[in-house]
């Protein structure tokens, strides 16, 4: 009678194990699922978000208006996407935002303005917004190069004193 005890017992446990290694075989599983997909989604996000932000930067040189409406019209990605972009990134996207619409009230104000010295004044605040919107452009383009493994892309230039 006891060894029947100790057979069941034995039967028991040796089931009660199966289950639970099958359900953490389970579980793990669709843990590497999720993952594989999320890293799928930034993947497709962060290749996106560098196009758009080296066209951001083409496209700061010729105007605010541009670049606030090509930002607006992105809001929306942008919002979805957040979650799989580095954070930096998104904090420099929103901070373009906002100072492209500074910048477009500003040169509203110079258009205004008659004073020649309030107008240089207001020139040189506009360039330097300008100087600090490419500044976060660049970082956001950096940040995400590293996140994807890409080295930087440099412009090369004719050297006019080596001929």
């Amino acid at each position: 009678m006891k060894d029947f005890f100790l057979i069941l017992i034995g039967g028991i446990c040796s089931a009660l194990g199966g289950c639970i290694a099958i359900w953490y075989q389970a579980k793990k599983a669709r843990q590497i699922k999720m993952e594989e997909v999320r890293g799928e989604q930034q993947l497709e996000a962060c290749k996106k978000a560098l196009y758009m932000i080296s066209h951001i930067q083409s496209i700061l040189l010729e105007s605010p208006i541009y670049v606030l409406k090509f930002l607006n019209e992105n809001d929306e990605w942008l919002s979805t996407n957040q979650l799989f972009l580095p954070h930096t990134f998104v904090e420099n996207w929103r901070t373009i935002q906002e100072e492209q619409r500074k910048l477009k009230r500003k040169y509203e104000i110079i258009e205004k303005t008659s004073n020649g010295a309030r107008q240089d004044k207001l020139w040189d605040e506009a360039n330097q917004m300008v100087d600090f919107v490419r500044q976060l452009a660049k970082e956001a383009e950096e940040i995400l190069r590293k996140e994807l493994g890409l080295k930087e892309v440099k412009i090369k230039r004719l050297d006019k004193e080596k001929g």
